[in-house]
């Protein structure tokens, strides 16, 4: 037969067993929410990591166009202005076949 003593011993060591378990639990719970936690700040990291890039990308896109828009433009501009000096410095000299040829073509046109 099982003394005392021997039941007592078990009784304490069943109880130790169970204040360690509802410690371990009480420990993963806790550790549970610091990791939701966590996971839950690393998702709002991430949402505003990727609004700034979006934000940062689309003033990259604007400040480009924008660059080459003044560029297109600048040198729109010189092209148009050489064009303008070129055809300043043009000289043309009619010859009589060249009038002739001129007249046919617009005549043509007319009938």
């Amino acid at each position: 037969m099982v003394n005392d003593s021997e039941q007592e011993q078990y009784i304490k060591s069943l109880v130790k067993i169970k204040e360690i378990e509802d410690r371990v639990q009480k420990e993963i719970e806790q550790r549970k929410v610091e990791v939701d936690a966590e996971i839950k700040e690393l998702d709002e990291d991430l949402i505003s990591s990727i609004n700034l890039a979006e934000d940062e990308g689309k003033q990259l896109v604007e400040s480009s166009i924008s660059k080459s828009r003044l560029k297109a433009e600048s040198e729109a501009k010189k092209i148009i202005s050489d064009a303008e000096a070129k055809s300043k410095n043009i000289t043309f000299n009619f010859d009589q076949s060249m009038v002739k040829e001129i007249l046919e073509i617009l005549f043509k046109g007319l009938k």
